[in-house]
């Protein structure tokens, strides 16, 4: 196939496409898991998720110390489970500690000391907190439906990104930070996102008005693009196309979670305010 592609000078947009629609046989298996999986099972997965997402950030940054930011990020979403409120400061306070030391030790330039710890605090919250948020849903009536819908939101912002920008991008939204992605695109994404949210909210009951549903997906829309671009900078300072190639047509685990690293943390703190 990708052959064929190449011959027709598709071979990007190609690749996006497979990509696409590569993700709806991942679909199924994640909203059963986020439907019906208990707490403690949620919990892994998000711990799974997490170590190879992390694992790609460690690379990407050259950060160092991965012996002990894996094993701290995994914890991350089990803090979130049973003792969120109490533990997780603790927690953040050993990160820091913890990395302030590894950096530390054995180095006489100050710089890189103090950026190798930076990397490492940030790396923590960037992945394991973000991504640990998905477990907070389980904690209040009807909050994996709610995540179902952030998660589909944000699914349909990329689809829809996709071939809006495919069939009608003409303005690059950022060429410096990721060439491909058009002004177009950002607004079809969340315009698909909203239509999708407000679909959602006629079948299932979220407890949000139409307009409070609407509201948070043009908010995660935006996020996520900033989510998006963001990961865009990390790979651009790495100088690789694609995170990692642990998915085969999605590239990396960060490849698959950028969009949603800040947007479902929004989503569900938004969802708290309103509720």
């Amino acid at each position: 196939m990708d052959r064929i592609l190449k011959k027709s000078g598709l071979s990007e947009q190609g690749r996006g496409l497979k990509r696409t629609l590569s993700g709806f046989f991942l679909a199924p298996l994640v909203i059963a898991i986020v439907l019906y999986a208990p707490p403690l099972w949620l919990a892994i997965v998000v711990a799974v998720v997490i170590a190879l997402a992390l694992d790609e950030y460690i690379r990407l940054t050259s950060t160092e110390g991965r012996a002990w930011l894996l094993p701290a990020g995994v914890l991350t979403p089990f803090i979130f489970l049973y003792d969120a409120g109490s533990l997780l400061p603790l927690f953040m306070v050993a990160v820091v500690l913890t990395a302030s030391t590894v950096a530390i030790v054995g180095r006489r330039d100050f710089t890189p000391a103090f950026m190798g710890a930076a990397k490492a605090v940030f790396g923590i919250v960037y992945v394991g907190v973000t991504v640990s948020c998905i477990v907070l849903f389980t904690g209040f009536t009807g909050g994996r439906w709610l995540l179902l819908c952030g998660l589909l939101i944000i699914w349909a912002n990329d689809i829809f990104a996709y071939i809006t920008g495919r069939f009608m991008g003409t303005r690059r939204l950022s060429p410096g930070i990721s060439p491909k992605k058009t002004v177009e695109g950002a607004i079809g994404g969340i315009t698909g996102g909203v239509v999708v949210a407000l679909g959602f909210n006629m079948v299932v009951d979220t407890g949000l008005s139409i307009y409070e549903i609407g509201g948070a997906a043009l908010i995660i829309g935006v996020v996520a693009l900033c989510g998006d671009l963001f990961e865009s900078i990390l790979k651009r300072a790495a100088g690789v196309k694609d995170s990692g190639s642990i998915i085969p047509g999605h590239g990396g685990m960060l490849d698959r979670i950028d969009s949603m690293l800040f947007s479902l943390p929004v989503f569900y703190y938004y969802i708290i305010w309103r509720l």
